[in-house]
Formats: structure tokens, C-alpha cells, sequence
């Protein structure tokens, strides 16, 4: 009985170890998950204290980035040409101009105010035809907001720009004149500026003005002369006088070829004066200018430049009426030439392509009276060299007129030496 009292008593101290064992585990493990609880909420609130402070950096950058966008546009606009800020704001119309020119550009007509382009366009061309009834018009400029400056050379052609401001629009007008050494006298500055919808009361507001009207006195002149072979020798004529352009070409050029034929190919046009010059080596120099003293300025200075030694020969005034042919000057053989090519120089025995080839001999003239010949080549003039055909045109104009000289040629193709006596231009026609 003791046994058994003893066994079961060891077996219930067994028992109530292992509860007391059972209940230390338990409070172990409960701790356990308290600590993970814990630290994953402490983890949570990490992690949504950084989305926080990301979002409210992001917030904050945004808005900076906004505020520094606005102050952007805002010194845009400040630094922007008035009438491109007028033309964005609500409340502003945008006005147009046009202006419209003859083809003899002796006037030109000018709209402002305008609601649209087409208007304005229409409007100018108008007042156009209206007052020039012999000569197309067109429109050579239409602007928006902004100002429009015109202003008339010398040589009486009219010119025109435009700009943000008057200042700016005279300004570009002046710096072309200066580029193109012509005298220009400033005209009439035209502005067309935006307006607010509520002024002017009515949907246009028109303002034609011709720059200048059509004047009865108004004259052109125009000097042709050829391209330049020595049988015309960069000759000229002259028709002035004439009331359109179209005339006086007409006239100077029908002038021409009765002399020269198909060879008359350049002009100088002027509605005031022109003045023509020929320099040491026989070539012609001309400009236009307001008064014939400043037309022949001009060709002096031109000379200089070129660093030649030159004569006026004639000045020719818009408003005289005279067809003449100019007489320079210049000593003239009666030729035309053309370069040596290589074939020909070797037909000729040449050890290269070297003087001039005579493709034209006048009537009666000095090269005919001494026997030269279509076809013959010119090795030296006056004892000069000629290596280049370029070079005779200005040997000959070097010449003396009325003193001998002598040729040296290959004629039918053998040498031969000619003499002949330049004589003066136009002299022998």
C-alpha cells in the first residue's frame, strides 16, 4: 500500500512538472509573438512615414516646379513684341495692313485697320487701280500689329519694311539703303496696332493714303548699251523723257539695234538722272542719282574703287525728251573677237590656246581698210602679248586714236603682221 502511495505520488509530482513545464512554454511562446506583433507594427509605421514624407516631397517639387513655369511665362510675355502680347490677350482684334504698288512703282497705296488680310489686300488694290488706271497693281507687303515705314531712293524707287516699332521699321529701311549705297529720303511711317473689341465702334476703321500720287511730270530715262565686243564697244543709247517705263525701254532699245542688232542686252533705268562714265581701259561705268552732280559722284567713286582713272561722258536727265546714242571717247578698230580654243590652236601650230580669234569685221572700218580677216588670230596688238582674248578689249581701248600700229596675226594660217590706225568710236559710221 505504501508502494502504490508512493508511485502515485511520484507520478502526480511527474504530473504537475509537466504542467509547470506545459505553462513556461506557453508564456514563452506568448511573448514571442507579442515581440513579432510589435515589430512588425513598428515596420508598418516606418513604411507609411516614408510614403508620407515622399509624397509631400513630390507635392512640394510639383508646386515649385508650377511656380517656376508661371514666373517663366510670365517673363516671356514681358520680353515679347507688343502686338504679339496684344494679339493673345481676350479682348484685342488683330488689324492688318496691305500696301499696293504699281509695276511702274511710282506711287504706292497703303490700307491700315483692317479686320482681316483679304480686307486690307482688297482695299489697297483699290485705291491702286483707282489712281493708276494704265499699269497693274499688286501687293508687295501685308503686315499685322506692328508698323510699316517707306521711303524712296535716288534713283526714285520706293522702299519699304516693317517692324515691332517706327524706330525699328526706319531702322532696316536705312541699313538697306546704306548697303546699297543709294540716297534715300525718308516718307510716311504707317502703324496698325491691335485694338479692343469695343473701339472702334464699327468693324473697320479704313485708312487709304497713297505715298505718293501719280505725277504728270514724272519721267523715266533708260540707257541700253551692248555686252561689249570691240566692233560696238560697250556703246550706249539713250531714250528719256517718257511717261512709263515700258517707252523709254521701247524706244532706247529700237535705237540700239538699228546699230548694234541682237548685241543690245543691258539697260540703267532712272526716273531722275543718269550718269555714264568710261574708265582708262575703254569700259563703261554708270549710276543713278537725285541731281546729276551726286549721279556723277557716284560714277567717280565707283572708278576709284576700282581703282581706275575715269571720265563722265554724259549724264541724261528723266525729264528731258531726247533719243540719242552716247559717244564715248574710245579708240575702236572695227572687230569682234572670241577666245582660242584648244582644236583651233593646235590647227594653227600654237603651243597652247593663247590670243584672240576675229569672228566679225566691220565695213569700212580700220581693221577692214587694213585686210585682216574673219577667222584670222591675234597674237599681239601694238606689240603686247595677247594670252588671253579678255586681254585685247582693253589693249585696244589703251590705244592711241589716229597713231599707226601693228598686229601680229596668223592669217590663213601663216604669220602676218598688219598696220592699222585706231580711230574714233562712232567717227567711221
Amino acid at each position: 500500500m505504501s508502494t502504490q502511495l508512493g508511485k502515485a505520488s511520484v507520478s502526480i509530482a511527474v504530473a504537475m512538472g509537466c504542467l509547470i513545464a506545459l505553462g513556461t512554454v506557453d508564456a514563452t511562446a506568448q511573448t514571442n509573438w507579442d515581440q513579432i506583433h510589435q515589430q512588425n507594427a513598428e515596420a508598418s509605421q516606418r513604411i507609411a512615414d516614408q510614403q508620407r514624407q515622399q509624397q509631400e516631397a513630390a507635392q512640394d517639387g510639383y508646386m515649385r516646379q508650377q511656380e517656376a513655369q508661371a514666373a517663366e511665362a510670365a517673363q516671356q510675355q514681358y520680353l515679347q513684341p507688343p502686338q504679339q502680347q496684344l494679339a493673345r490677350q481676350t479682348g484685342w482684334v488683330d488689324s492688318y495692313a496691305a500696301m499696293a504698288m504699281s509695276e511702274l512703282h511710282s506711287g504706292a497705296w497703303v490700307a491700315v485697320n483692317f479686320t482681316s488680310k483679304e480686307k486690307a489686300d482688297t482695299a489697297a488694290l483699290a485705291a491702286c487701280h483707282a489712281a493708276v488706271k494704265e499699269a497693274p497693281c499688286k501687293v508687295v507687303m501685308g503686315i499685322a500689329n506692328a508698323y510699316m515705314a517707306l521711303s524712296k531712293t535716288g534713283a526714285g524707287t520706293l522702299m519699304a519694311d516693317w517692324g515691332v516699332s517706327a524706330k525699328e521699321a526706319q531702322d532696316k529701311i536705312a541699313a538697306q539703303c546704306e548697303k546699297d549705297a543709294s540716297d534715300c529720303f525718308p516718307m510716311q511711317t504707317y502703324k496698325s496696332i491691335a485694338w479692343r473689341n469695343n473701339s472702334p465702334p464699327d468693324e473697320v476703321e479704313t485708312i487709304i493714303a497713297p505715298t505718293s500720287s501719280v505725277d504728270l511730270d514724272n519721267r523715266y530715262a533708260v540707257i541700253v548699251w551692248t555686252s561689249g565686243t570691240d566692233m560696238w564697244a560697250k556703246s550706249a543709247w539713250a531714250a528719256s523723257g517718257h511717261k512709263t517705263l515700258a517707252a523709254a525701254e521701247a524706244v532706247a532699245l529700237d535705237r540700239c539695234q538699228q546699230d548694234a542688232g541682237d548685241q543690245c542686252k543691258r539697260a540703267t533705268v532712272a526716273n531722275t538722272y543718269i550718269a555714264v562714265g568710261q574708265d582708262e581701259t575703254g569700259n563703261l561705268r554708270n549710276s543713278v542719282g537725285a541731281s546729276a552732280e551726286r549721279a556723277s559722284e557716284r560714277v567717280m567713286a565707283l572708278c576709284k574703287k576700282n581703282q581706275h582713272r575715269c571720265t563722265i561722258i554724259k549724264v541724261v536727265s528723266a525729264r528731258e525728251s531726247s533719243v540719242q546714242r552716247i559717244e564715248l571717247p574710245r579708240p575702236w578698230i572695227g572687230i569682234s573677237f572670241d577666245f582660242v580654243d584648244a582644236t583651233l590652236a593646235q590647227q594653227i601650230g600654237l603651243d597652247k590656246p593663247r590670243g584672240a580669234l576675229i569672228t566679225e569685221i566691220a565695213p569700212d572700218g580700220p581693221a577692214a581698210l587694213a585686210g585682216l580677216q574673219v577667222g584670222d588670230v591675234v597674237l599681239k596688238y601694238a606689240g603686247q602679248l595677247i594670252s588671253e582674248s579678255s586681254e585685247f578689249g582693253g589693249l585696244i581701248g589703251k590705244s592711241k586714236i589716229g597713231e599707226s600700229l601693228t598686229m601680229e596675226t596668223i592669217h590663213y594660217g601663216k604669220p602676218k603682221t598688219f598696220a592699222l590706225t585706231p580711230v574714233l568710236f562712232g567717227a567711221a559710221r
